[in-house]
């Protein structure tokens, strides 16, 4: 139980340093991974260049589940669903 609530109290330090470091450097939001911006990934549909093991991991950073044999076209969904929601990048249709 201890554990469970250190791992919360670190996500939330770390949760506010992203934000002062995004506020202090610009950025219009916090989805980013690797040094991309994900919503301009999906806007332009540039994830499809991205390798399984980097969709793999961004899934991983975001916490989004994947399964281990998961193929690529799956995998590309997850990020394009994670950006539906915001509200800097119009999201164009699936392709």
């Amino acid at each position: 139980m201890e554990d469970g609530l250190n791992y919360l109290d670190e996500k939330e330090r770390q949760n506010t340093i992203d934000e002062v470091v995004s506020r202090q450097v610009g950025l219009s939001h916090l989805i980013t991974f690797d040094g991309y911006d994900v919503c301009e990934q999906v806007r332009l549909s540039a994830l499809s260049k991205f390798h399984v093991t980097l969709l793999k991991a961004m899934c991983s950073h975001f916490e989004i589940p994947n399964k281990t044999r998961e193929v690529k076209a799956s995998l590309l969904n997850k990020p394009r669903n994670m950006v539906d929601e915001c509200s800097t990048t119009p999201i164009p249709p699936n392709i």
